[in-house]
């Protein structure tokens, strides 16, 4: 990466950084040192340029486009933002007017020009981060750089890239179910192909698409002898390109555009999401199907993501990240699917693991896409018929099975210590009680454990921010799986000092056994209720509600209506009597495990 900054308002500082494969950090520094002299020697092509002033403009452009529906808040912070910084506030269209005046006429010569006159300085300075300090590491360092100096360099060569590829597949599909949810604006359509679409048009937010597509049957049938290929899975997909497409072809192509598509895995389907604008939204389901026909699997992906492999494990032996991981394993009852595996198994899973695992459910699995946003809907449907609708068949089920969805957690009750290596005397103390899980889809126990987890919270903080002093932002909340069998819990979380580990641990548990025994009061009900109440509201003026919650499987999971229309009123009626009935199942002290996450020296 390369970067430019003024410091203070003092200093204009340059960086140019490699990150190493490996640790082999000797290699890094004369690629380092070469492509920013190259660069310095050679310039850049207009094509880069362009490349660059494209995505700049249509940001600009994006936000004339959105201003209109910008929230409050965000302006608010942005004024408050610029007073700090004694700079004048301008609008998003003075924004774009500007940029177009700074970039009028401007060439790959200018930028070249730029760029020798801000490296034209003996200040330059080599620093090198690495876990231990290598022999000899500034007199190496120093000697790698003076001798890449001596390399003599040719210009990069300009690669072309082809038209997108990916605008054909096939005959457009014929709807073949057409259904209008008049009360929640939603519509629901299939294709002949077995294609699910859901959509509902808003006006929350102006020029704004959000899509999701849920497919497969995700981590749950994750190999068994392959823990952790869900990682590599996500990292191989999502920078793996297509086909006829790197991933730096797509930069290219996609220059200016306001387009594309993530790849993610949920615990029973796998998910390509994306966002775009209303003129780029047949260019963002062409992406879509493209990750569904063609994704590309390329060896540079699985590359980079194993460079990075030895500083997540790094990252994860000394930071608390790693103690949760082995936290979050246990409580799963070490299932294959929640253990952080060993760094080893890691580097061994490849790219063909994931193909095999993946690739059948991308091209055949049942699909449904859910779309919400700024969009004219009988436009809409002729490029879903050419997109998603021309694809092959692609109704196959995915079975799982009663037995996929045991998980067998620790017993109860039980005290549980987990450990990262660090000097810095931090700790977190966790008590989780073991409630139940929501496999039948009860969104009334959901809704109700919820508030209990808030009442929950709001006594830690009275008790242990303001009469112990030993925390400053404690908080609980529930979390009932939908997947797994025996997975639902409380968790109560308390960033501590290390000394208050035990005391604080011991003091939320009888936080619980005080609520399972003599309930919570109509005062904390009411106190819990009002800014829920307040933030549901405020939900319905929002994308990502419409589209998580309700519209994106809504024909394979046709509760979700009921739950968007049942949804303000159930929370209103929540009764006190509910709450403590759900606080005497679950809070007692016979269901609770205390967890505690704390440092150790690291090794010298």
């Amino acid at each position: 990466s390369s970067n430019v900054s003024t410091l203070f308002r003092q200093a204009k500082m340059g960086s140019v950084s490699v990150t190493a494969a490996k640790g082999n950090w000797q290699a890094a520094v004369s690629v380092l040192e070469q492509e920013l002299r190259r660069a310095i020697e050679y310039g850049f092509s207009d094509q880069e340029v362009k490349e660059v002033i494209a995505n700049w403009l249509n940001q600009h452009q994006q936000q004339v486009e959105s201003a209109a529906t910008r929230k409050t808040p965000d302006i608010a912070s942005e004024l408050a933002q610029r007073v700090h910084s004694d700079s004048v506030y301008s609008t998003p269209e003075e924004d774009l007017e500007i940029f177009k005046a700074n970039i009028a006429g401007l060439t790959a010569e200018d930028c070249h020009a730029a760029l020798k006159k801000f490296w034209d300085t003996e200040d330059v300075h080599l620093i090198l981060t690495s876990p231990k300090e290598p022999k000899d590491a500034k007199k190496t360092l120093a000697a790698l750089y003076q001798r890449s100096k001596l390399v003599k360099l040719k210009p990069i060569k300009q690669k072309q890239v082809s038209k997108f590829a990916y605008t054909d597949f096939g005959k457009p599909g014929k709807i073949v179910s057409d259904h209008f949810i008049k009360d929640l604006g939603i519509r629901q359509i299939q294709f002949a192909n077995g294609v699910k679409v859901n959509f509902k048009k808003t006006d929350f937010d102006k020029n704004s698409v959000q899509l999701v597509a849920h497919f497969g049957s995700g981590k749950i049938h994750m190999p068994k002898d392959k823990p952790g290929l869900d990682m590599l899975a996500g990292a191989v997909v999502n920078a793996g390109g297509y086909g006829k497409h790197s991933a730096d072809d797509l930069r290219s192509l996609l220059a200016g555009k306001n387009v594309g598509i993530s790849f993610g895995i949920d615990d029973e389907s796998f998910v390509l999401s994306g966002a775009t604008t209303p003129d780029d939204l047949e260019l963002e389901l062409q992406l879509l199907c493209a990750s569904l026909t063609d994704t590309g699997y390329r060896p540079e992906a699985e590359r980079q993501f194993k460079t990075m492999v030895p500083m997540i494990y790094a990252q994860l032996k000394h930071t608390a990240q790693g103690a949760q991981a082995q936290m979050s394993a246990w409580l799963h009852g070490g299932d294959y699917r929640f253990i952080f595996p060993e760094q080893k198994q890691v580097l061994a899973l490849s790219t063909e693991d994931v193909k095999a695992w993946v690739d059948p459910q991308l091209k055949s699995s049942a699909l449904e896409l859910g779309i919400v946003g700024d969009f004219d809907p009988e436009r809409l449907l002729p490029l879903l018929a050419k997109t998603v609708g021309a694809l092959p068949q692609r109704n196959a089920p995915e079975k799982i099975t009663e037995a996929d969805r045991i998980i067998n957690v620790p017993a109860t009750p039980a005290v549980k210590d987990f450990h990262f290596e660090s000097v810095v005397p931090t700790a977190t103390a966790i008590v989780a009680w073991k409630a139940e899980d929501n496999t039948k889809h009860d969104v009334k126990l959901s809704r109700r454990a919820s508030i209990l987890a808030e009442i929950l919270s709001d006594r830690m903080r009275v008790k242990l921010r303001e009469d112990l002093g030993e925390a400053y932002s404690p908080g609980a909340y529930s979390n009932l799986s939908e997947t797994y069998k025996n997975v639902g819990f409380v968790m109560a979380i308390s960033p501590v000092k290390v000394k208050d580990l035990d005391n604080v641990g011991k003091v939320v548990v009888q936080l619980g056994e005080e609520l399972a025994k003599n309930g919570a009061t109509e005062d904390e009900l009411k106190r819990s209720l009002t800014p829920r109440i307040g933030m549901l509201a405020k939900s319905k003026r929002s994308n990502s509600y419409w589209l998580g919650a309700v519209v994106a499987r809504s024909q394979t999971e046709p509760f979700r209506l009921d739950w968007a229309r049942g949804r303000d009123a159930d929370y209103r009626n929540i009764k006190l009597e509910e709450i403590n009935a759900l606080a005497k199942k679950y809070l007692g002290n016979e269901r609770s495990m205390i967890l505690k996450i704390s440092p150790t020296p690291a090794e010298k």
